[in-house]
């Protein structure tokens, strides 16, 4: 059960539950900001550096709600998947120089 108050005791269920259902998306897209897209975990000291990280965290969260879109999955699936991928795309690609590493250490 899911109990929603208020202050304002002119407001109907219906307002109430419009209400509640935008700050609501409000929350989604905070939490999302910060765990899916690194906003949280800002390197960034100086105001520009800072803009453009701001600036970046919220095209990241532009192209993943794109992606949620056309995917119907939620953003941490996506965040998942966008990571596992990445990894084995670098896994990949360090097999790749180890073999021509080797190939280069018996050539020489």
């Amino acid at each position: 059960m899911l109990y929603l108050v208020t202050n304002d005791l002119t407001a109907d269920t219906v307002s109430i539950q419009t209400q509640y259902a935008r700050r609501w998306k409000v929350e989604e897209f905070h939490k999302s900001i910060k765990s899916n897209t690194g906003y949280s975990r800002s390197p960034a000291h100086t105001v520009r550096s800072q803009s453009n990280h701001l600036f970046l965290s919220m095209l990241a969260f532009v192209k993943l709600e794109a992606l949620r879109l056309s995917t119907s999955k939620n953003h941490f699936a996506l965040k998942s998947l966008l990571t596992l991928n990445a990894m084995k795309l670098a896994l990949r690609d360090l097999n790749s120089l180890k073999s021509q590493s080797t190939l280069l250490a018996k050539a020489a």
